[in-house]
């Protein structure tokens, strides 16, 4: 399933989705036509109270698939109503389902700022398209090592509840020594100095007692 935001919700991308045999869940990228169809809705179901709506499509929109529209009503900052259509090729469930599964995007987008910030994935590039492929490809393979890890090395310490960003800016640079017999890690030292040394030694001797 393909989750689109405004900038990609065109009806000629969402054809070309579902032409290719794509589900989606996009969101229109007409404002005008969001608010008027929010001008001819009758009848709002709340999301948030006094905050969200949702209501389905005064009238349907046409795509190379049968779709359902909804059309969403929201509260901003400064008091005055904003409006979109959120467009689907799931059927059988309801709206409220359907607008919460699109604002699951927002934990997505915000792991894809951590792998920019944390993983540099945005600095790095290569001249063939296999090449990029096969780095976003490891940036992957190393997001879901770290976010697996995090979840038993940090637990119960200072940092349990560390982002990737951190976990590669602040905790793997600490200055240490590794001594390596036959392949083997059998020493460890962190330079005591360094304020964080003494608690991630410990969730290192964690990882060590497993491996």
């Amino acid at each position: 399933m393909l989750r689109l935001d405004g900038g990609f919700g065109t009806d000629a991308n969402l054809n070309w989705a579902l032409w290719h045999g794509y589900q989606v869940l996009a969101k229109g990228y007409s404002g005008k036509r969001a608010k008027a169809f929010a001008r001819a809705v009758g009848r709002w179901e709340e999301l948030r109270a006094g905050e969200r709506w949702i209501a389905p499509a005064p009238t349907a929109l046409r795509y190379y698939r049968r779709t359902q529209t909804a059309v969403l009503k929201w509260k901003t900052e400064q008091g005055r109503y904003g409006h979109s259509l959120l467009t689907t090729s799931l059927l059988y469930d309801s709206l409220a389902a359907l607008a919460e599964a699109y604002d699951d995007r927002a934990a997505v987008e915000a792991e894809i700022k951590a792998d920019k910030g944390g993983l540099q994935l945005h600095r790095r590039r290569k001249k063939r398209l296999a090449a990029q492929e096969a780095l976003v490809l490891l940036t992957d393979l190393a997001h879901n090592l770290l976010a697996w890890t995090r979840e038993w090395i940090f637990r119960d310490s200072p940092f349990a509840d560390a982002g990737i960003y951190r976990m590669v800016k602040e905790l793997f640079p600490i200055p240490g020594k590794v001594m390596v017999e036959e392949g083997q890690i059998v020493k460890l030292r962190l330079k005591t100095s360094h304020p964080l040394a003494k608690p991630m030694l410990a969730c290192l001797t964690r990882l060590f007692d497993r491996f």
